[in-house]
């Protein structure tokens, strides 16, 4: 299952979700990023990515998000919370392993995840949708939630790591 997982979120983020840049490009340039893809921007600089879009770029973009990016952050959730139990199962502390209750709440980590990808991906929809009305308040709560996102993924991807070498260490070697 974990497999599984893994693949259907390489595919994602390797064929699909790079798509976004290139459908934004019309109105934005070569240049142009996601909003999703960055890592706490001022408020006025993911204002002004809006701007860069134009009203093309605008609209594919929020299409985008309302389609596409339902469905990628299920898949990845899915998978680190895979990923985290199985690792979780077989990691070893001082010989003994973690119980099911445990793996569970390790497990409530990765739905933050999701949950803060949902709510900046509303964030960056009503941005989008809603220009050229200033939004500063969204775009500031938009570039928070990316970047506690972004973070709560590196912190997935560490305990993954850090339950998988404690998997490692078997009782008896």
């Amino acid at each position: 299952m974990v497999a599984l997982l893994v693949a259907v979120w390489a595919a994602f983020a390797f064929l699909i979700m790079p798509g976004v840049g290139r459908l934004i490009t019309p109105g934005a340039g070569a240049g142009a990023r996601p909003i999703d893809l960055t890592f706490v921007l001022p408020p006025a600089e993911i204002m002004a990515m809006v701007a860069a879009y134009g009203k093309t770029g605008r609209v594919r973009y929020a299409l985008f998000e309302v389609t596409m990016d339902v469905l990628y952050p299920l898949v990845y959730g899915l998978m680190l919370i895979a990923l985290i139990g199985w690792c979780a199962r077989r990691a070893r502390f001082g010989g003994k392993v973690l119980g099911e209750k445990a793996v569970r709440a390790l497990g409530l980590l990765p739905v933050a995840v999701v949950a803060t990808d949902y709510l900046e991906n509303a964030g960056i929809i009503t941005l989008l949708m809603r220009y050229p009305d200033a939004l500063p308040g969204v775009a500031a709560a938009v570039s928070v939630l990316t970047g506690v996102k972004w973070s709560l993924v590196g912190l997935c991807l560490a305990l993954a790591a850090g339950l998988a070498v404690a998997g490692g260490r078997r009782a008896g070697r």
